[in-house]
Parts: structure tokens; sequence; C-alpha cells
């Protein structure tokens, strides 16, 4: 890596945008955490195929950005088991997504020249630990502040959207990226349960719009048709604590053909569940929340989409696709009112680049 020069992890000049708090480990590497990694014994669950705790680990929607005029960069983390592409955006526009070697490296050359803002989108649906950044000697380093709207999407693996081609390929990074918001993904796979540790969580960010994403992990019957409604109900009072008018999306939950006619063991069918969120949120704005709005799931992914959910409950690739322009039209101009713009014509079609063979938190503890 002649020509190149080590940045620590850990300096204060990088920016991490869509993290909730990062690690730093006794070698002195990075590990953003997608929950407040100190508190993990507060967000408890008992799956057994991967818990909570184990969920906020893997990256969506995470970002190491900063301003600089390199003109090549290279980072290398901890190699996982299941590599995926890492991807180059400057100045908003997707330069590269990159495979990484087997050793971790990612590399990208032929950077546009000048000093740029950097947005390196984590690789997603795996966890990630930063052991070295790299940029050209001599070129400059400083932190960019992201002053931009900030959403946190919350829901289920669907919001997670580990099946996406590449990080900014994720339906809410889509969105983000077309109406340019600070996102924030906390989406949990298998783990959308309205838990109130949850909701504080939200409720202490820096927010300027929400989107809730409810009842597909609660089709396994965590939450009863007793408790779910008062559920939803009581998660966006708290968030309301502190975010008492920003819009907040109330969306239930997409196709699913074997769940939309037969009962599960729990006795839910997905149109109960969808009856329920419409039930919550029309009973929050009776009592005057005038800022929430509700979307049917079926809008966004309905019966005529069926084909594109492979394992008849999550979008593949074409499918995240499709549910990111429909939420730009149906949801995103009420979730961003004031800062919504129509989608340029590259951004509607955005040309993915090969895989190449080859302001955010700064809290350490």
């Amino acid at each position: 890596m002649s020509s190149l020069v080590s940045i620590p992890p850990a300096d204060p000049r990088l920016s991490w945008s869509g993290v909730i708090s990062l690690e730093k480990t006794a070698d002195s590497h990075v590990v953003p955490w997608r929950l407040p990694h100190t508190r993990l014994s507060l967000f408890p669950s008992y799956e057994t195929w991967g818990d909570l705790s184990y969920v906020s680990s893997l990256m969506t929607g995470a970002r190491i950005v900063f301003m600089s005029d390199t003109r090549s960069l290279a980072l290398r983390q901890v190699p996982v088991e299941t590599p995926r592409p890492l991807d180059v955006c400057c100045d908003g526009r997707l330069i590269a997504s990159i495979c990484p070697d087997a050793r971790g490296w990612f590399r990208c050359d032929d950077l546009p020249a000048g000093t740029k803002h950097i947005e390196l989108w984590l690789p997603h649906g795996v966890r990630f630990e930063l052991c070295e950044l790299l940029l050209s000697a001599g070129s400059s380093l400083r932190q960019t502040r992201d002053s931009r709207p900030r959403w946190i999407a919350y829901g289920s693996s669907i919001t997670q959207s580990a099946g996406a081609p590449s990080p900014t390929q994720t339906w809410a990074a889509v969105v983000a990226r077309t109406h340019d918001v600070n996102l924030t993904n906390l989406g949990f796979s298998g783990h959308c349960q309205l838990e109130p540790m949850v909701a504080r969580l939200i409720r202490d960010q820096p927010l300027d719009a929400l989107s809730i994403c409810a009842g597909a992990n609660s089709y396994t019957g965590a939450l009863t048709i007793r408790t779910f409604r008062a559920a939803i109900i009581g998660f966006v009072q708290i968030v309301r604590e502190k975010h008492p008018g920003i819009p907040i999306a109330l969306i239930s939950t997409i196709v699913s053909t074997p769940g939309e006619t037969r009962a599960n063991a729990a006795g839910w069918t997905l149109p109960l569940l969808r009856s329920e969120v419409s039930a919550a949120a029309l009973a929050l704005q009776e009592h005057g929340d005038k800022s929430l709005f509700y979307v049917n799931g079926l809008d966004l992914i309905g019966p005529d989409d069926a084909v594109l959910l492979p394992d008849n409950i999550h979008p593949n690739a074409e499918g995240y696709g499709l549910l990111a322009t429909r939420f730009n039209t149906l949801v995103a101009p009420r979730l961003f009112a004031g800062r919504h713009r129509p989608p340029s014509a590259n951004e509607r079609s955005p040309e993915r680049p090969p895989c190449l063979a080859n302001e955010g938190t700064t809290i350490y503890s």
C-alpha cells in the first residue's frame, strides 16, 4: 500500500453516521453498533438463532464520513465469514462498490480530484470492525458536520434489507439518498418487537422524521392480539416525549402470501395485524397526534408483487428497489415535509458500479 498513509480508526476527523455507539477494542480497532454496546443487557431477547444484541452488531445504513482531497483510499476490516461490498460515495455520487480481499482489504483508486465529501457505506448484514484506514500521502483530512434532517427507520429484517446487493441499495438507503436526509437504520431482523427500551433509545436521538414498520415480527406471536396495539401506542408516546411534532409514518407489513389467509398458532393473520396498526394510528390521531399518519404496507409491496419475495417474506433486489420507489412516492413527501424534492433521473434508476476485485457518532468506550 505504498503512496498511502495510515489514519487511526479512532481519529476524531472521522465521523460515524447511522450508528448508535462505537466500541474501541484493546488493539485500537473500532466496532460500530446500532444499540448502546455498553448497555446491551437492557435489550434482552431470547431467540437462539441470534439475539437483539447480535443483530445490532450487523451493519445497515452505517457510514464513515470525512472531507479529503485524496485520490485513493483503502481500509481493512477484520475478515468476516460472508464478505459483503463497501460503497464509496463522493459528494453524494456513488463511485464504486468494492468487495474485500481475503485479508479484509478494500481499495478504491481514481477518486475525483479536489476536496470532496466522502461517505464510505459499510458492508451491510455483517459485523464490521475497522482495523486501518489509508489515504493518499499528503492528502487533506477534516471532519464534516451533517446538518441534514435526521431520519430513523425502525423495523424488521425488511427494513434491515440484508438481501440488497450493496449498502446503498437497501430501500431505506435509496430513499435517504434520494431526499438528502441523514439515515439511521434500526431495522432489526426478527426483533422489531416495539420494546420500551428501543422507544427510549429513539426518543433520545436527534430526530426530524421517524418511520415504524410494525407487524412482521409480531406475527410470530411475541405480541398478542391483546398487547400489540397497546405496544404501538406506548412506543409512539415514548418517542413523543421529546419529539412532539415530528412526522411519524406508521406502516403495516407488506404482503406475505401464506399469512394473508391462514391464521398462525397465535391467532394472527396479516390482515388482522394491519387492522391493529391502523387502529393504533387512528387512536393516536384522535388524541391529538396530527403529525402521525398510517401507511398500508400493501401499497408498498402488494399481492401483485409477491413474485419479488422468493421466500414469501423478504423482497429480492428488484423488490427492494420497488419498495424504495413507492416509499418515495407515497410516504416521503409527508415524512420529509418541507424537504421533499423530486428524484432526478439518475436517482430513479441509479447505476450500480461493478464489484471491484480486489455529523456522526464520535463516542468511544
